[in-house]
């Protein structure tokens, strides 16, 4: 028996039930009016919650509005959950990787809160992604994390959830008793709590296992109670799933008819609630029932949807697909046309004969009688030479069509097959990349503690891929102590003082952007902190020739031909003597005071690569920070990005101005109108038709120096007996 090809029905934790949701819904829109502080965020968080399934751009839009209301109230766990929120819409909508972006972040602010509830709730979903993606074993380790969270603190909903997620594990590994298993336990907590979206999602999946063991009658019966109880609540997502899996097992059973109905329903709701899996699904549905009623003008149409969603859902990989399906019902259809034309000609041309040979027989009747029965029987045996060549003819041509069909159905396959596979390497690929995303946030710096030293500040970091080549680098040192150069009569070193603590910020470009920038970044940070940390360097100059060394060593650039290097801005402020020191390889500062703007190119000489001067010294630039000062820094993807009226770069003259313009401003609003800014840039349309892409990676950083008459000493806050 053919198995289902609908993916089993979400299942995602809620804090309210979607039953009963126009009600709920205007109940919060009138609490909302009066909601003050982070009580609107949560208010906001539920109506999210509950337009999920039924209106899902207004559920973004609702979302991002929490989100942007709590990360200003600085509110983390309504943040966190206007994350995951926003995450289950895309994942409603068939949107993974987006899904799984907001999820993570979503997780992180959890796990920073070591809220239990929240992080077992974003874990079942991340669960549920792997699942739809066929990576089950990840997906079973999830699951089994959420499991232990729930038991632990009794959660009997989250528990009724991943019960069932469990379920599908094994359901799509064909052992439906331990499937059975799972979902009847979810439906008994599901009944127990009277969670009726529970309730219907369990009968859908037991419906399913039911088919699957060729119990037809009841797996009807389990999806009708299930739409039965959707319908009541006006869910339209969950419906249009049920109505897909009750129009697949008419159509499994052949009743095409039924099938049709039940599948066009779906069709209907899923185009409604703007989900691309559920159209994916029940358009493939459809094409296979057109397909068995003979309607191939129909079944063709049904594919066509069924391609652009699944390119939607997944990946570009199979549009050959639909060309060649496009061909072979062309060809087919042009066979027939040849076929049944090349049959009226035969018949047309064995009539012409016939009436030729009459006319001749009666002439010949009159003119021999005695020869008229020869002549009559030989024109007769012609004619049928003529009819039977033609068939013969007819009956290759047929041959030769129906070979050429096949070959094209066997090159559709193969086709198929290596879509499949290029398909699963993607896969692989991307989920490879994400995870090399996380390890590359984890080594940026804590936004916490560049919060504490620069209470003013931004840093703009867009990746152009998924994972970067610009970096930015920050620390603070601890004070040092000075020792006299001679010891003392005892051979003690005399202690003279201690050194300053120094703030140390650095941006960052390395060759290259995606996989192989990141490898840069990743050695460009390494470096970074064994320069600063192990050899307590300090001076900018010197922290940067001792990068271009290290570049070089780790990089074996004086033995192989590799010209990989880096170009890069470095500060260093002492906040005590109110100075800052800059040094950079082939970049730019940006420096206000005063309204005065002062901008300094850095040696053009970059870190690593090929190197014309191997003894290089760079150039230290100093600024008293003893006036209100404004610093920025950049990478040249900025600059350098195309858009416009006009299509061109955006160019460093242009990147100046804006940079007057904002510098009076909070810091918070520069950051938004830095990205702003660019992304209208961006979002002028080519000749084609298109926005710009984004070429390169993107780093801005920008900091603020207000004036401070006492300046700041570490001596109140450290003890330096243990340098005595």
């Amino acid at each position: 028996m053919k198995k289902i090809v609908f993916t089993l029905l979400l299942v995602f934790y809620s804090t309210t039930g979607v039953w009963a949701q126009n009600q709920r819904i205007d109940s919060l829109q009138t609490a909302l009016k009066s909601a003050k502080a982070n009580a609107k965020v949560d208010i906001l968080n539920e109506l999210c919650w509950e337009l999920s399934n039924s209106a899902p751009k207004k559920a973004l839009s609702t979302g991002r509005q929490a989100l942007d209301l709590a990360q200003s109230q600085r509110y983390s766990k309504g943040e966190a959950t206007a994350l995951k929120n926003i995450g289950v819409v895309y994942q409603y909508q068939g949107n993974y990787p987006q899904a799984l972006e907001y999820y993570l972040k979503s997780l992180t602010i959890f796990e920073k809160l070591k809220n239990e509830p929240g992080i077992a709730n974003v874990l079942n979903n991340i669960g549920i992604i792997y699942r739809n993606q066929g990576n089950y074993n990840e997906a079973l380790k999830y699951y089994e994390r959420v499991r232990k969270i729930d038991e632990k603190n009794q959660d009997k909903t989250g528990l009724a959830s991943v019960l069932n997620n469990l379920g599908s594990i094994y359901y799509q590994r064909n052992d439906y008793n331990k499937a059975r298993e799972y979902y009847s336990k979810s439906l008994a907590i599901e009944k127990e709590l009277n969670d009726k979206a529970g309730v219907a999602i369990s009968y859908n999946n037991l419906g399913l296992v039911a088919f699957a063991e060729k119990q037809i009658k009841k797996s009807l019966e389990y999806h009708f109670k299930a739409l039965t109880l959707e319908e009541e609540a006006g869910d339209r997502t969950s419906m249009a799933g049920t109505l897909g899996y009750i129009a697949d097992v008419y159509q499994q059973t052949d009743e095409l008819k039924k099938a049709l109905k039940y599948a066009l329903q779906g069709f209907e709701l899923a185009e409604e609630v703007e989900s691309q899996a559920l159209v994916m699904n029940l358009s493939q549905s459809l094409m296979v029932i057109y397909e068995g009623l003979k309607q191939y003008d129909k079944a063709y149409e049904y594919q066509t949807y069924y391609v652009f969603a699944k390119d939607e859902v997944f990946s570009e990989a199979n549009t050959k697909r639909l060309t060649n399906l496009q061909a072979a019902y062309e060809l087919e259809k042009k066979q027939a046309e040849i076929a049944l034309l090349k049959a009226k000609d035969a018949r047309d041309e064995a009539e012409r004969v016939l009436k030729q040979s009459i006319a001749v027989g009666v002439i010949i009747v009159l003119i021999i009688g005695l020869a008229f029965l020869y002549t009559r029987s030989r024109r007769r045996k012609r004619i049928n030479a003529i009819l039977l060549q033609q068939r013969n003819d007819l009956r290759e041509k047929n041959e030769e069509i129906n070979q050429q069909k096949e070959e094209i159905l066997t090159q559709r396959d193969a086709i198929e097959e290596r879509n499949e596979q290029i398909l699963l390497k993607n896969q692989d690929i991307e989920s490879s990349i994400q995870y090399a995303k996380r390890i590359q946030e984890a080594i940026l710096p804590n936004r916490e503690e560049m919060k504490e030293a620069l209470p003013q500040h931004f840093v703009y970091y867009r990746p152009r891929d998924i994972v970067s080549g610009d970096f930015y680098w920050f620390t603070k040192t601890e004070p040092q102590p000075l020792y006299a150069d001679s010891p003392d009569f005892q051979g003690n070193k005399l202690l003279q003082g201690f050194e300053n603590e120094k703030l140390v910020l650095a941006a960052v470009d390395c060759t290259g952007h995606g996989v192989p920038g990141a490898f840069m970044s990743a050695i460009g940070d390494s470096l970074l902190n064994h320069i600063v940390f192990d050899r307590r360097l300090t001076e900018p100059a010197d922290i940067l020739k001792a990068m271009q060394e290290g570049v070089r060593k780790a990089l074996r650039q004086d033995e192989i031909a590799n010209r990989d290097g880096m170009d890069m801005g470095l500060m260093v402020v002492d906040m005590e003597k109110r100075i800052c020191k800059y040094a950079s390889a082939k970049s730019w500062l940006w420096l206000f005071q005063n309204g005065e703007l002062q901008e300094i190119k850095g040696d053009n000489v970059a870190i690593g690569g090929w190197q014309p001067d191997a003894a290089h010294t760079f150039t230290t630039h100093t600024f008293s920070l003893d006036t209100p000062t404004t610093i920025y820094m950049a990478s040249d993807g900025y600059q350098d990005q195309f858009g416009g009226e006009k299509g061109k770069k955006f160019m460093r003259r242009r990147f100046r101005e804006l940079l007057k313009e904002i510098h009076p401003l909070p810091m918070e609003q520069q950051y938004k109108i830095i990205e702003l800014t660019i992304q209208d840039w961006m979002n002028h349309l080519t000749p084609e038709g298109n926005t710009h892409a984004q070429v390169d990676d993107m780093l801005v950083v920008g900091v603020h120096f207000p004036f401070n008459k006492q300046r700041m000493s570490f001596r109140a806050k450290t003890d330096f007996s243990k340098h005595i």
